[in-house]
């Protein structure tokens, strides 16, 4: 393979694992700040719930449902290939832990037996980076499932940040004050003694 197939094939492998990375990240942030959310506006979801408020199925479904939108990895539907096989091999070689006794690097060894279980080509690739395996040059065809793969990887991370649980996570306490207001927007808040009166049946266990 001419020398910038090469140079193509490392900088896509490199782009793929920062998407990955970067995708895990914002991922446990969200899953952070969807916890501090659902704390912080118990009382609204409460309300909500009662009302049985038509638009929140949206929300909700934006907020707590993204994980059901993302259990599909890109590589899901793939068929076990040569490359996989050559990939999970090479990563059995140095992290298998009748071989390696690193107890982290095992572990990565468990993670790549699932994916290999899963055809998930795109985790298998990332670890085999981590572990050091030196991966081959990879098909045009392949190449072009990464740049479809950090495309989607960068959709994810988008629709994550743009999320009402993340926004707060991320806010101020100044901004938050300002920010409850929208929320009760969205969550169809508009009679705010009816909301109040609300909380107080609620504090009380007579509702």
């Amino acid at each position: 393979m001419a020398k910038k197939g090469k140079l193509k094939n490392k900088r896509l492998r490199l782009q793929l694992r920062a998407a990955s990375l970067e995708l895990e990240e914002v991922r446990e942030e969200l899953d952070e700040f969807s916890n501090l959310f659902f704390s912080d506006f118990k009382d609204e979801i409460a309300y909500r719930e009662k009302k049985k408020i038509d638009n929140l199925e949206k929300a909700l479904d934006r907020e707590v449902a993204a994980d059901d939108d993302d259990e599909k990895e890109p590589g899901e539907e793939e068929e076990t290939n040569p490359i996989l096989q050559k990939l999970y091999r090479s990563i059995a070689r140095v992290a298998h832990p009748d071989i390696c006794k690193d107890k982290e690097i095992a572990e990565k060894f468990k993670e790549a037996a699932e994916a290999y279980a899963d055809g998930d080509w795109v985790t298998l690739l990332v670890i085999a980076e981590d572990v050091g395996v030196d991966i081959p040059d990879l098909p045009p065809e392949t190449l072009v499932k990464i740049e479809q793969s950090i495309e989607e990887f960068g959709v994810q991370i988008s629709q994550f940040r743009s999320s009402l649980a993340y926004a707060w996570g991320e806010a101020t306490e100044g901004e938050r004050e300002m920010m409850r207001l929208n929320v009760w927007q969205v969550f169809g808040i508009t009679d705010l003694d009816d909301f109040e009166n609300f909380k107080k049946n609620l504090s009380t266990g007579s509702w």
